[in-house]
C-alpha cells in the first residue's frame, strides 16, 4: 500500500491555458541520467505490469495547470505500459473560489466541509468543471513523445453510491456524505477495456439525493472493493514527521501507534485512517504487518560463499521492519555502471541470522556478485511479488528442481500451522544445495537424475511414486 504524500501549490487562475512541455534534446549527462533512471524502473515496470492503481489527488493539482500536465503525463505513461488506473480528483479550491463569488463561507466540522443546499450547487459545478478540465488535458495526449498520437481514453461514470454522514457530535453535516456501495464491477470491466477511470468525489443515494463526499473516501472504498494493488493518496501535507522528522515508511502498526499515543497531529491521524482502513478492508500487498511502502536499502554482505558447483550463497543483513512472505524476492543493484538493470533473486531464507540469497553463475551479472567481498554493501528493493502462504493449505507438499529449491526454505519457515513436505530435484550430487537447510524445516527428499545422490529420477516422477 503506498501512501504518498503531495505538497500544495498555489492556486493559479482558472481560466489559465493548458501548457505544453516540449523538452530540449538531452546532452550526454541527461542521457546517462535517463540509464540511471531506466535502470531504477524498469523491474518496476515489470513488477506492476496489469496491477490496478488508485490515485487520488488535490483540486490545487488541477488549478495548477503545469502540475494537472506533468500528472497527466505521468499517468498516461504507466497506463500505456500495462498498469490500471482509477483516478479520483479533488475540488476544494474550485468549490470555494464559487462560494466566494456567491458570497458564501464555508463551515468545516473535523477537517470535514458542512454542504448545506447552496454549497451542493457549488460542489456540483465544481466537480463538473474540475472534470473536464482533467478530460481536456487527457485529450491531449503525449505531445512531442513517441506516443503523440495515441488516444488516452478516460471515462466516468455513478459509480458511487453515498448515504448521509449524518449528526456528529451535534453537528448536522446535511449533504456531506460517506460512501455506501461502490460499483466494482463495473469499474474492473472499464479497466478490462484499457480505460483509465476517472471518479468525482461525489455520490447518490438510491432515490437520487446528491452528496459531497472526501476524495479519501471515495479514493479509499474503491481501492478496497476493487481489490486493488496499490493506493496513493497526494495529500496536503509534506509527509508524516515525528519531532520534525519525515518518515519514509511506515508498518500500519507503526501507524497505529502514533495514533494512539498522539505523536502525529490531526491531519496525519485524518490520512494514516484512511491508509489504514484500506489495509485492513483487504489491500493484497499488505496486511496488518506488512510493509506500507517497500523498502529501498542498503544491505551489507555477511557471507558470499560456494556450496556446490557453480552455485552460491550470499548472506544479507536483514533490514529493520522487513518481513518478507515466502517466494518473495530482492533486487539488487550491481556496482558495474555497464549493467542497466538490477538482478532480480528470490528471497532463499529470512531468520535473525540475515536474509539469504542463492545463485547460480549465469552471466557476467552473476559472476560480478560472486567477485563481492565480504562487508561490502549493496543496493536492494525489497521485498517484491505477491508471496505464497504454506498455510492456505493443509499439508502442502514443496516441489523445487534445481535452482527453483531456492524458494521453498522461507515457504517452508513460516508454515506454522501446515506440515509441508519437499522433494528436490538435482541432476547429480555435485548441484545440490539447501539439502540441510530444507531437512531442518520439513521432512525432505532428495533425488538425482543420475542417482549419485538420494534416490534416482526425475523430482515429478519420485513424487508421483
Amino acid at each position: 500500500m503506498l501512501f504518498s504524500f503531495h505538497k500544495k501549490r498555489s492556486e493559479t487562475a482558472m481560466s489559465e491555458k493548458y501548457e505544453t512541455i516540449v523538452p530540449s534534446e538531452p546532452d550526454a549527462g541527461e542521457r546517462l541520467q535517463w540509464v540511471s533512471w531506466l535502470r531504477s524502473a524498469a523491474p518496476y515496470v515489470h513488477l506492476h505490469h496489469g496491477r490496478t492503481f488508485v490515485i487520488s489527488f488535490a483540486g490545487e493539482v488541477v488549478a495548477d495547470r503545469t502540475l494537472l500536465n506533468h500528472l497527466v503525463m505521468d499517468v498516461s505513461l504507466i497506463a500505456s505500459m500495462g498498469m490500471r488506473v482509477v483516478l479520483v480528483h479533488g475540488s476544494r479550491p474550485q468549490i470555494e473560489e464559487l462560494m466566494s463569488l456567491r458570497k458564501l463561507e464555508g463551515q468545516f466540522y473535523k477537517g470535514v466541509r458542512i454542504t448545506g443546499p447552496q454549497e451542493l450547487e457549488c460542489v456540483k459545478e465544481a466537480c463538473g468543471e474540475t472534470r473536464f478540465d482533467i478530460e481536456a488535458a487527457f485529450s491531449q495526449g503525449l505531445p512531442n513523445t513517441p506516443m503523440q498520437h495515441s488516444r488516452i481514453k478516460v471515462v466516468s461514470g455513478n459509480f458511487v453510491t453515498a448515504r448521509p454522514m449524518g449528526i456528529i457530535d451535534g453537528v448536522d453535516y446535511l449533504h456531506t456524505g460517506v460512501v455506501r456501495k461502490v460499483d466494482a464491477e463495473s469499474i474492473q470491466d472499464l479497466l478490462s477495456r484499457g480505460n483509465i477511470v476517472l471518479v468525482s468525489p461525489t455520490g447518490f443515494s438510491p432515490t437520487g439525493e446528491a452528496f459531497n463526499l472526501t476524495t479519501e473516501d471515495v479514493a479509499t472504498a474503491i481501492a478496497v472493493a476493487i481489490h486493488a494493488d496499490k493506493l496513493i493518496l497526494s495529500v496536503g501535507v509534506d509527509g508524516v514527521r515525528i519531532q520534525g522528522e519525515k518518515q519514509q515508511d511506515l508498518t500500519a502498526q507503526q501507524a497505529q501507534a502514533l495514533i494512539q499515543s498522539k505523536q502525529v497531529d490531526d491531519e496525519d491521524v485524518y490520512n494514516l485512517g484512511y491508509a489504514l482502513r484500506a489495509i485492513k478492508g483487504g489491500d493484497r500487498h499488505a496486511r496488518g504487518h506488512q510493509k506500507v511502502l517497500m523498502k529501498d536499502c542498503e544491505l551489507t554482505i555477511l557471507r558470499n560463499e560456494r556450496v556446490a558447483d557453480g552455485i552460491y550463497e550470499m548472506l544479507l543483513t536483514r533490514p529493520e521492519g522487513v518481513s518478507p512472505k515466502g517466494a518473495q524476492f530482492v533486487h539488487i543493484e550491481l556496482k558495474d555502471g555497464s549493467r542497466i538493470l538490477r538482478r532480480p533473486f528470490c528471497i532463499c531464507d529470512c531468520d535473525e541470522e540475515g536474509l539469504l540469497v542463492c545463485y547460480a553463475l549465469v552471466g557476467a551479472g552473476t559472476r560480478e556478485l560472486a567477485s563481492y567481498k565480504v562487508g561490502e554493501k549493496v543496493k536492494a528493493a525489497l521485498p517484491l511479488g505477491n508471496g505464497w502462504d504454506a498455510d492456505a493449505f493443509r499439508s502442502p507438499v514443496l516441489l523445487g528442481g534445481g535452482m527453483g529449491s531456492a524458494v521453498l526454505p522461507l515457504v517452508a519457515r513460516l508454515a506454522k500451522k501446515a506440515k509441508p513436505t519437499a522433494y528436490l530435484g538435482f541432476s547429480d550430487k555435485s548441484k545440490i544445495v539447501l539439502q540441510g537447510r530444507m531437512s531442518g524445516l520439513c521432512p525432505t527428499v532428495v533425488c538425482t537424475d543420475n542417482g549419485s545422490a538420494g534416490r534416482k529420477g526425475y523430482v515429478t516422477e519420485i513424487l508421483a511414486q
